[in-house]
């Protein structure tokens, strides 16, 4: 782990914050964004105490400040239910570092729309069971996310089976991984990934997977 600092927020007399991060797994220029995004946000008037929760893509982090006087920011360790949290933000920028390449993967330009872990999502009670699965996101509506993710077998009729709710936190950690680079796309997308191939529509349009994409560059699609 090391380690980055705001520099600006002390001349508006709020106390600075210290990120920790894993260098291997996050781009500096993602921590840039960060650290910059604090400092205009406390420019702009907002204040961070400890114990705020503050949300970093679709992870919700809890803000905690160090006996030297500097905040610290601390994620969910992405493994435990429930989440226990840790001085670190190289999971909440890597997973947005997902879902942006996902984007541009696909060629789209369209403001992410990230969740919230504490969300639901609807799924089917075989989700798990094989490595292909499909992602239908709905208008979200107060505690849920919208999305609804089942299994990829054609004789599993998901309309009479009931569909079950828990958190996208808890989906991601007990049950399905792999949806972590799609979680941010937008209303009306529908996403299935069988037999090593993935398939996103939009608004009922298909949209082409660019042929040296990042879901490729990273493995993704051998993995399923």
């Amino acid at each position: 782990m090391i380690e980055e600092r705001t520099t600006t927020c002390s001349e508006h007399n709020h106390p600075e914050f210290a990120l920790s991060f894993d260098e291997e797994s996050v781009l500096e220029e993602d921590v840039a964004w960060l650290l910059s995004s604090l400092q205009d946000l406390v420019a702009n008037g907002q204040t961070f105490s400890p114990g705020d929760t503050f949300q970093i893509g679709w992870l919700p982090t809890l803000i905690q400040q160090r006996e030297d006087g500097l905040l610290t920011i601390h994620e969910p360790d992405m493994k435990s239910i429930p989440a226990q949290y840790q001085p670190s933000i190289t999971f909440a920028l890597l997973h947005i570092r997902w879902q942006k390449e996902v984007a541009e993967s696909f060629e789209l330009d369209p403001e992410l729309n990230y969740p919230s872990a504490r969300q639901s999502v609807l799924i089917c009670d075989q989700l798990g069971q094989e490595p292909g699965f499909a992602m239908q996101r709905r208008a979200a509506k107060d505690s849920h996310s919208g999305w609804i993710i089942c299994c990829s077998n054609e004789d599993h009729d998901h309309q009479a089976a009931p569909l079950k709710p828990i958190s996208l936190y808890e989906l991601i950690i007990s049950v399905n991984p792999k949806a972590i680079p799609f979680i941010a796309l937008p209303e009306t997308s529908q996403v299935i990934i069988e037999d090593q191939s993935i398939c996103l529509s939009i608004d009922g349009l298909s949209q082409p997977l660019l042929k040296d994409s990042f879901l490729k560059t990273i493995g993704y699609i051998d993995s399923l």
